[in-house]
């Protein structure tokens, strides 16, 4: 049988595409995309108002297993320590206390960065957990400052990796403005 350049260019794409959809065991990919599924229903959960407990249940359950199958999975430390802040700012949310949640996703996302240092999102996730813990803390009347500074060198260090990257921007100077109404709320002038 004669084959082409073309036609042996082509079955090499054909056949590594069919390789790349195959799922490695010890890649962690199927327990991710699973907990990626009941992550994106406890989202949904919480978006109408609803108790998203037993679904993120599942999608932390879901991470832990592709971490423990891959502990190099950052994606998976990322994504697990997301849920935690959700929880945390659902928590939150409700008037309860979410600082037991925000520590976990601090530790995940600690987790992330110790496997790749310069992971956009982890870095920008660690942020918003700081900005979310000087959100409560003000709410509870205690000094937000040392999270919300946490916060904006979390940002900075995200802007200056990804200069274009509009939610960190975005969200640094929404920690700026918190930051001004607490001091204009406490200052003794």
């Amino acid at each position: 049988m004669y084959r082409t350049p073309l036609a042996l260019l082509l079955l090499s794409c054909v056949s590594y595409a069919w390789a790349q959809e195959k799922e490695d065991p010890a890649s962690g990919v199927k327990e991710f995309k699973e907990a990626l599924d009941y992550q994106s229903q406890g989202d949904s959960l919480r978006g109408q108002g609803k108790d998203p407990s037993e679904a993120y249940a599942k999608a932390l359950a879901g991470y832990e297993k592709a971490l423990s199958t891959n502990p190099s999975y950052a994606e998976a430390a990322s994504k697990q320590a997301l849920v935690y802040w959700s929880q945390g700012d659902w928590l939150r949310r409700q008037g309860k206390d979410p600082s037991e949640a925000y520590a976990k996703a601090l530790a995940g996302y600690e987790k992330a960065l110790s496997i790749d240092a310069s992971y956009a999102d982890a870095l920008t996730g660690e942020a918003i957990v700081y900005s979310s813990q000087g959100l409560w803390l003000d709410g509870q009347g205690k000094d937000p400052s040392e999270a919300y500074a946490k916060a904006v060198a979390g940002y900075e260090k995200v802007l200056s990796i990804d200069p274009r990257n509009h939610m960190a921007a975005f969200n640094e100077a929404s920690v700026y403005q918190w930051q001004g109404f607490w001091l204009d709320r406490h200052s003794k002038c």
